[in-house]
């Protein structure tokens, strides 16, 4: 495993700082039985998911038309948001379609950059609120199933699946 990856999981947290973390991750579970509810706490992760293909879109050419947050019915039930490509193409349809995979990493600093610090300086609101952006982060990350059949086919995402095997590969 690479020594960054292993002093980062080795570092020392408050556990305050996990518990935020943990007290949000169960409320967004507690409030998936109540759809609307759900929808305004998990506000943020719609906005940071929606956010990240379309400005993962926006540089890679795919030429974003459409950015929708607010939560629709459809066929196959609800729809929190979702943004509407104009170019979308074999090139630029996984890197667009898989963006949200970025905010895993930016959850996890949020961890150590906002969350930490303000416990350390008994700052508890602010704690409570970044723990619900890092929460937001961590539940929004993962591309939806319409996500990954926009990407199914591109040879970008066959490029990105070899690299992230790779990588894991190299870290083990």
């Amino acid at each position: 495993m690479p020594e960054v990856l292993t002093s980062w999981i080795g570092a020392p947290r408050p556990a305050e700082a996990w518990l935020w973390i943990g007290a949000w991750l169960l409320a967004f579970e507690v409030f998936k039985r109540a759809f609307w509810r759900f929808a305004l706490i998990s506000m943020a992760g719609t906005v940071l998911h929606e956010a990240a293909h379309f400005l993962v879109g926006l540089c890679v050419g795919a030429g974003p038309r459409s950015f929708e947050i607010w939560p629709k019915r459809s066929a196959k039930g609800w729809t929190l948001g979702s943004v509407d490509f104009v170019r979308l193409n074999w090139i630029n349809a996984a890197p667009a379609a898989l963006a949200p995979l970025l905010l895993l990493p930016v959850g996890l600093f949020s961890l150590d950059a906002w969350i930490v610090p303000a416990v350390e300086r008994g700052l508890h609101g602010r704690a409570a609120f970044f723990g619900w952006i890092a929460a937001s982060c961590l539940c929004s990350f993962w591309p939806s199933p319409q996500d990954w059949s926009l990407c199914r086919g591109s040879l970008a995402a066959w490029i990105l699946g070899a690299a992230v095997l790779i990588t894991l590969s190299l870290a083990i």
